[in-house]
């Protein structure tokens, strides 16, 4: 796949149902992953260890089959690019949004619209931003200690071009205080012992401002921290609220849940 006529790797997997008989005629729900940043390019191999974790579930009952694409939200690296389509720069969130989807459906049985989005750290704020925008095509996300704005710092440089309104539309928490709530699902997780930007309070504060038709739910993880060996451990059950989610026929509206309980 190309990001402004540069060619970017991005790996798939496909469950065992793709290649049986039963499913010959089936179309699959698929899940954008993202890393973090600027562990992207070397991180993808963790693809491996999510469809493990996938295939478990569905062995066991507790997910449906789902492909899985897994990419960096930042292809241009070392430039951290936040997923944003930047003005006069690369489109990265257009990338992600439409040319992703459209070769994904070129080349495989992808439903067209029964997408989701799932990451880590940068990838979660990716995800979220993912379906935020493109509520018709991403119904719903998981943010794995994300964070609901970018920052411009030196691995990103100017984001924004100087305009206050792009900068404002990359600001998660302006989006559903300024503009109508998308129609989307979201799992928000955080570890207890996490603090800042990636911390429970700027989770919560993000959540608070959530309304229908979005619904939101909360997970934070007792002892947990911004690592791989946290983000792993929720995976049963990220798949299964991606599971639930994707294959829902008429999602109902509800109002969010702040507790700790099981979200699916």
């Amino acid at each position: 796949s190309q990001v402004m006529g540069e060619t970017r790797r991005i790996n798939v997997y496909l469950p065992p149902q793709y290649y049986q008989k039963a499913y010959a005629h089936t179309n699959f729900p698929a899940v954008e992953e993202f890393t973090g940043y600027p562990a992207a390019p070397r991180m993808l191999h963790r693809l491996g260890q999510y469809a493990n974790a996938l295939k478990y579930q569905i062995v066991n009952g507790q997910a449906k089959p789902m492909i899985l694409i897994a990419s960096t939200p930042s292809p241009l690296f070392p430039r951290d690019t936040e997923c944003t389509d930047i003005p006069g720069g690369p489109q990265v969130l257009s990338f992600f949004a439409q040319d992703v989807p459209q070769a994904m459906q070129s080349a495989f049985r992808v439903s067209p619209d029964r997408w989701g989005a799932l990451g880590d750290s940068t990838g979660g704020y990716c995800a979220t931003k993912l379906a935020m925008n493109y509520p018709t095509i991403f119904t719903t996300a998981v943010s794995m200690s994300g964070y609901y704005n970018a920052i411009s710092d030196n691995t990103t440089g100017d984001l924004w071009g100087g305009s206050q309104p792009i900068e404002n539309g990359n600001d998660l928490v302006w989006r559903l205080q300024h503009l109508p709530p998308p129609p989307i699902t979201l799992l928000a997780t955080m570890g207890s012992d996490e603090t800042g930007r990636e911390g429970v309070a700027n989770m919560d504060a993000f959540l608070s401002q959530v309304k229908a038709p979005m619904r939101a739910y909360r997970w934070v993880i007792p002892g947990g921290a911004h690592n791989f060996v946290t983000w792993h451990s929720e995976l049963p059950r990220v798949f299964n609220f991606l599971s639930t989610t994707l294959y829902a026929k008429a999602p109902t509206q509800q109002p969010i849940n702040m507790g700790n309980g099981n979200p699916g």
